[in-house]
């Protein structure tokens, strides 16, 4: 009977853990300039890689914006419903250095785990999701967005969704968006909910003096921050 360190081994010399860690030792980290070429060889590594589980794959620029986008589409089934997968290969910094006990671009594995920037966000979450769905002979018809500017506002994404045409492009049935916590590594996670945004503006004139005390107080305090959630793998 196979035990769990056979799996782990087992895993660990195959062709898909090769290609995870030769991906995790890309230093994309996108907020950095220093780490442009980095994140266009990272992005570049995706497309191909893309292209061999048989995906059409490209690499977008937002306008102004030198960070890679990686952009694929892959048919599935006749009459399937189309699936639209968000990932970022952009990485956080690294620093402080001397608080790592391992280097944070070189794997390694401790136990059952693996250590290294972006070996959980976000290459490891949407690696193991893609290599699951590409490879599978019954799948929707599947659009993938790998963003390089995740950690620091998704800019150049923006930028290219004020475009309708592209817009219209990566229109889907699904959004998936390989990128949340898990509150348990033994157990399968899935979060849902439907995103969206509220806005309202009101104006006053001459406002009483209670009401500007009230306006000071919570501007004082501060404004609170109210994410929504994600669907995930």
């Amino acid at each position: 009977m196979a035990t769990m360190n056979d799996e782990i081994n087992d895993w660990l010399s195959s062709s898909v853990s090769k290609e995870y860690f030769e991906l995790i030792r890309f230093p994309s980290i996108g907020a950095d300039p220093k780490h442009l070429k980095d994140c266009v060889q990272c992005a570049t590594w995706l497309k191909q890689w893309l292209k061999k589980t048989g995906a059409e794959a490209e690499l977008l620029l937002g306008p102004g914006y030198p960070n890679p986008i990686v952009y694929a589409e892959k048919k599935g089934a006749e009459g399937a419903p189309t699936l639209l997968v968000y990932g970022h290969y952009d990485v956080q910094p690294v620093e402080p250095l001397d608080a790592w006990k391992t280097p944070p671009f070189e794997p390694t594995v401790i136990g059952d785990r693996i250590y290294a920037r972006g070996a959980q966000d976000d290459k490891g979450q949407f690696f193991a999701f893609l290599n699951g769905v590409l490879r599978s002979e019954k799948n929707p018809n599947l659009k993938i967005i790998l963003d390089g500017q995740e950690e620091s506002e998704s800019l150049g994404l923006i930028e290219l969704l004020k475009d309708p045409a592209f817009r219209g492009r990566i229109a889907a049935d699904v959004l998936l968006v390989c990128d949340t916590g898990c509150r348990t590594a033994s157990r399968d996670y899935r979060r849902t909910s439907r995103r969206f945004a509220f806005y309202r503006e009101a104006h006053r004139r001459e406002p009483r003096p209670a009401f500007r005390r009230i306006r000071r107080h919570r501007a004082e305090r501060g404004a609170g921050d109210d994410r929504t959630a994600f669907v995930a793998a």
